[in-house]
């Protein structure tokens, strides 16, 4: 059995109820009792997200993600239920859907388990996956810088390097394309940023708890810049810190890396 649907509103935990009839008592006739099923196997419930199967019966995913359920009911079961249909589950089948970020009220979701139950004389099972609903996070790190120091300060005429990682601090992956780019700042923030040539950059994804790590070569620094006095780098992803990015993301309040240590350019 395979179906379409849009999983909406909250997911819920539900348990299934089977009613046993107790059979009419002719004369003095003999108890005549139903013979136990003989159930060869275990009645399974798995998911699938983009394409992998999930390992255990927990997965996180961000909102709108297509969660594809598979679950298997050996022979012998007279019955199962779900509590994603009102329908009764006649044979082993799978289902695809997606659970939005909020419901029909406007609340958050923020997930719930699946759940099949299977009965027969004698027998019952249930399997269940849980499913949270989480978001990215974009963070980047403090970045490291490499140059020639002449007197104190970083000399303008060499090579001028910065490192830094960006990473996806959370359990589920970006998959649509976001921006970061370097910033340079008189006096650790004072002001408007100092144009940077070629520091932005962009990412067409990034896994669940993964970083990518960049070098950027300041080679503009010498026309935007002047001696002596003080400077300082960040870096900021998705946006350049003053607002919300393109990424919907658990937190829109860390995309920018802390500013580095104060420095002054020299000759």
């Amino acid at each position: 059995m395979s179906q379409n649907v849009k999983m909406l509103g909250r997911v819920v935990v539900a348990f299934a109820v089977t009613s046993l009839v107790v059979p009419v008592l002719a004369h003095g006739a003999d108890f005549s009792f139903v013979t136990a099923q003989k159930i060869t196997g275990k009645v399974t419930l798995t998911a699938t997200v983009n394409g992998t199967l999930v390992k255990g019966n927990s997965v996180a995913v961000a909102p709108g993600t297509p969660v594809n359920l598979n679950w298997t009911i050996p022979a012998g079961f007279k019955g199962c239920w779900s509590n994603w249909s009102n329908e009764p589950i006649t044979a082993t089948g799978n289902i695809t859907g997606t659970i939005p970020a909020r419901d029909s009220q406007g609340r958050e979701i923020k997930g719930g388990s699946f759940v099949i139950t299977c009965s027969a004389a004698g027998a019952s099972q249930s399997a269940s996956v849980s499913v949270s609903v989480a978001k990215p996070n974009l963070t980047v790190t403090l970045p490291t810088i490499s140059g020639t120091i002449v007197n104190k300060k970083y000399a303008l005429s060499v090579p001028f390097t910065l490192t830094y990682s960006v990473k996806n601090v959370s359990k589920v992956a970006v998959n649509d394309s976001f921006g970061f780019s370097v910033q340079l700042y008189k006096r650790q923030g004072d002001g408007t940023p100092v144009a940077v040539t070629g520091a932005s950059q962009e990412l067409q994804s990034l896994a669940a708890g993964a970083s990518r790590t960049f070098t950027f070569n300041d080679t503009s620094r010498a026309e935007s810049v002047a001696l002596n006095d003080y400077y300082s780098y960040r870096v900021c992803t998705d946006g350049d810190g003053t607002g919300k990015g393109d990424i919907d993301e658990s937190n829109e309040n860390d995309n920018c890396s802390a500013f580095t240590k104060g420095f002054a350019f020299g000759n």
